[in-house]
């Protein structure tokens, strides 16, 4: 009688165990069915003038490993990546491309001593509508009065050639037994295409250019030159 509800009790205790297991496994399977399915990417925005591999039927999120093809309609040309994954992360792998028009302008050297920034940025396709913005590096100007350009089915709406020409040269050294047409008030910088012309005294010779012209570069076209002795005394070494 004993062993009988030895037995009973037994059973008893390892059906209540196993109902137990049971019911935590079925649990624990729910848990990850349920995460598994609220897992995925959210349905990206639609991109103007192009079309993607979307129906009615994946309105809201996209299983991880999704694959979305984007195409821009005729006329237009993607500016980004065109294809997107949904990642394990519910993220995509990129944002959707832009579709711009394939009236796109030439690219641009940029000028010496300077640049250009896009808008918008970042500098990759010149499509219509491009507004090129040049700027030049500390010391430098703009020639002419094209600051912006602007890409005009597939023209831009300006000369190409943009330079960077130096705001000036700074004042030449003094030549012994000499003299140039320097005054008091150009002390400091002396504008591009400025002309000096060097004189050396009497009985002195100049040894080198006389005339320093200031360039773009914001250098003189030359050094100044030397004032010798007519007699040659003290004439410069041969370099030879």
């Amino acid at each position: 009688m004993c062993n009988g509800m030895i037995e009973s009790i037994s059973k008893a205790f390892w059906a209540h165990t196993s109902a137990t297991k049971r019911s935590f496994l079925l649990l624990l399977f729910l848990i990850v069915v349920s995460t598994g399915q609220g897992s995925g990417c959210v349905r990206p925005y639609m991109v103007q003038n192009s079309w993607v591999n979307l129906t009615e039927t994946n309105r809201g999120s996209f299983p991880v490993g999704t694959v979305l093809q984007y195409s821009c309609d005729p006329g237009y040309l993607p500016d980004g990546p065109n294809i997107l994954t949904c990642t394990a992360v519910g993220r995509w792998s990129s944002e959707p491309p832009r579709c711009i028009r394939s009236g796109a302008c030439l690219p641009l050297s940029k000028p010496d001593n300077g640049g250009y920034t896009c808008h918008p940025s970042p500098c990759r396709l010149f499509a219509h509508g491009t507004v090129i913005e040049f700027f030049c590096n500390e010391g430098f100007m703009l020639s002419g009065d094209y600051n912006y350009l602007t890409c005009q089915d597939g023209e831009w709406d300006g000369p190409m050639e943009i330079s960077c020409v130096s705001q000036g040269c700074i004042r030449p050294s003094m030549v012994q037994h000499g003299s140039a047409n320097l005054t008091d008030s150009n002390r400091s910088l002396f504008p591009v295409g400025t002309v000096l012309h060097y004189g050396c005294d009497p009985g002195y010779l100049p040894a080198g250019p006389t005339s320093l012209t200031c360039t773009k570069l914001g250098d003189w076209s030359s050094e100044p030159p030397r004032c010798i002795r007519s007699d040659g005394k003290d004439k410069p070494p041969s370099n030879s």
